[in-house]
């Protein structure tokens, strides 16, 4: 009996981790036309990379990329944002401040300093600057009938694109684009699928783990 039980419950753990690991998603939403002219950037071909992730021809840019210091974080734009009238406005302000403190402390914490948004940026600054492009929702009223069955079905998520320029000559050294829906996050897990914006603000955190990997080489 006890073996039985055991056998169950491992059972019944795989199905959890083969639930779980679905819920994940990642890929590109068609661009828009925010991000502009790919001309003189290339694929960065970096491993763990963002989805689309384009660099400068330029060899001193791309070394440059690294030696960056500082960093700007704009706030996020909401001007190619497929169905936006679907999101109000304190809706988005919301977004936006999940955003920049995603960006920022986890920029921080890699020993960036933190340029205020409001302020000049010179050519030792970094200046970020991305548009959400795609808002996912879950269907909640699907996730609340599934869930004594297999769990939550659907996961919500974003899609955003983003421009590195230098504070000095406003020239972009990188242009990154990608979509993700669900998050690695326990809460994204056990109410991510309840909540309409809760998996959108959690992969800002995965975005931004992202990117200081692409500045510091930290994971």
């Amino acid at each position: 009996m006890r073996r039985q039980i055991h056998t169950t419950s491992i059972i019944a753990l795989m199905a959890s981790i083969l639930v779980l690991s679905g819920c994940v998603s990642r890929g590109t939403h068609p661009p828009t036309p925010y991000l502009g002219s790919l001309a003189g950037m290339a694929d960065s071909q970096r491993e763990g990379k963002f989805e689309q992730e384009f660099v400068s021809d330029d060899v001193s840019q791309r070394v440059a990329l690294r030696q960056y210091k500082k960093v700007q974080i704009q706030d996020l734009r909401f001007e190619h944002l497929e169905e936006a009238d679907k999101h109000k406005k304190d809706i988005l302000t919301k977004l936006n401040k999940s955003y920049r403190e995603a960006f920022e402390s986890t920029l921080r914490d890699a020993g960036l300093t933190i340029v205020p948004a409001g302020s000049s940026a010179d050519s030792s600054t970094l200046v970020i600057e991305s548009a959400l492009v795609k808002i996912y929702s879950p269907n909640r009223a699907l996730n609340v009938l599934t869930t004594f069955l297999i769990g939550p079905i659907t996961n919500g998520g974003g899609a955003f694109e983003s421009q590195l320029v230098d504070g000095g000559s406003r020239q972009p050294i990188a242009k990154i684009a990608e979509e993700q829906k669900g998050a690695w996050h326990l809460g994204s897990i056990l109410i991510g699928g309840y909540m309409k914006y809760y998996d959108t603000e959690k992969v800002f955190v995965a975005w931004a783990k992202r990117l200081r990997e692409l500045l510091t080489g930290e994971e």
